[in-house]
């Protein structure tokens, strides 16, 4: 009896110290927000970090909120978000209004937004798919095209395109804000010509008929690139004040990228469990463009800023009194190395 009064003290004992060890792992996992702009595969990285536990492994619990466009980079300057995945050219807006923004990290340096029109929109409106870009462009006038909000890249990008051969985007197409995956839904009823938007829904459109006529800017717009299409940014002070937190951030998506490029097919796995819609052959068309066209690591260059600010002038997202001589103070690489 003395015994086993003994054993049940010492396992008493033993479970309290586990129970205090447990307490203290759940203590030391610190919770923030990345808020999240879009649903896209261009965010690859951030999903892969959250899904394979590369913030948790690190104590970092990072909850991903969608807010679309530039609602997710207004949600981080209110402070109900301590991060924002966006295109620099949303930190470029916030800078011109006097609000102090700070990017610390980049995920992904190119242009991808494709303008994709339905087979009767082609069919009916006699759209050719070989002529030049200007051709093709004022063929589109009078069609009503989806965007995902005002102002976002795909508003920035079909404004650009108008601008290059002499149109004007807001005031030649009927440009109607749409979520990307209703606009997949919406093209295939009839509801909208077409869209602009990036993977993974320009394959899932295209393998209902759709056909992309202002194709990847790789072939269309190489200009456009490098373009920071995918920046991490924060409030200017919030890293000196959470450095800890700030490189936790970073380096799970430096892990993630790290795995996209030595370990594809687990990387693509794992985006396979956030779009489970998609059939495999369009998901390794979408994976694959966007693995090849990631960065091998989060780091920011003034260069790609620089061309950034330039379309975003182009495109009339940016006006030209809110232009910036100097970049450099928009970015840190503190936590990239």
């Amino acid at each position: 009896m003395l015994l086993s009064k003994r054993f049940a003290g010492n396992a008493r004992f033993v479970l309290a110290g586990l129970g205090a060890s447990f307490a203290i792992g759940a203590s030391a996992q610190t919770s923030t927000t990345l808020a999240l702009p879009a649903t896209a595969i261009v965010f690859a990285p951030i999903y892969i970090a959250a899904d394979a536990d590369l913030w948790k492994k690190r104590g970092l619990e990072v909850k991903l909120p969608l807010i679309a466009g530039p609602g997710a980079t207004n949600a981080m300057v209110a402070g109900s978000a301590d991060f924002a995945s966006t295109a620099v050219t949303s930190v470029l807006r916030a800078a011109a209004r006097g609000q102090a923004l700070q990017v610390i990290a980049t995920t992904h340096e190119e242009f991808l937004m494709e303008v994709v029109l339905s087979p009767k929109a082609i069919a009916e409106h006699k759209i050719s798919l070989t002529g030049d870009l200007a051709s093709r462009a004022r063929s589109l006038k009078g069609l009503t095209l989806a965007i995902d909000t005002p102002l976002g890249m795909p508003h920035a990008y079909i404004k650009s395109i108008a601008a290059k051969v002499g149109m004007d985007a807001d005031r030649d197409f009927v440009l109607t804000p749409m979520q990307p995956p209703n606009m997949v839904s919406s093209l295939k009823s009839g509801a909208i010509d077409g869209f602009i938007f990036s993977e993974p829904f320009v394959s899932l459109a295209v393998q209902d008929g759709a056909r992309a006529v202002i194709r990847n800017p790789r072939d269309d717009q190489p200009e456009l690139n490098p373009y920071a299409s995918n920046i991490i940014a924060t409030r200017a002070d919030f890293c000196a004040k959470s450095g800890d937190m700030c490189a936790k951030l970073v380096g799970g998506l430096n892990e993630a990228l790290k795995m996209m490029k030595d370990d594809p097919a687990r990387a693509k796995g794992i985006i396979r469990g956030r779009f489970p819609q998609l059939s495999p052959e369009a998901l390794d068309r979408s994976f694959e463009l966007i693995r090849s066209t990631s960065p091998a690591t989060t780091v920011t260059r003034e260069a790609t800023l620089v061309n950034t600010q330039k379309f975003a002038l182009v495109s009339g997202v940016l006006k030209p009194e809110e232009r910036r001589d100097n970049l450099s103070g928009l970015f840190t690489n503190q936590y990239s190395q």
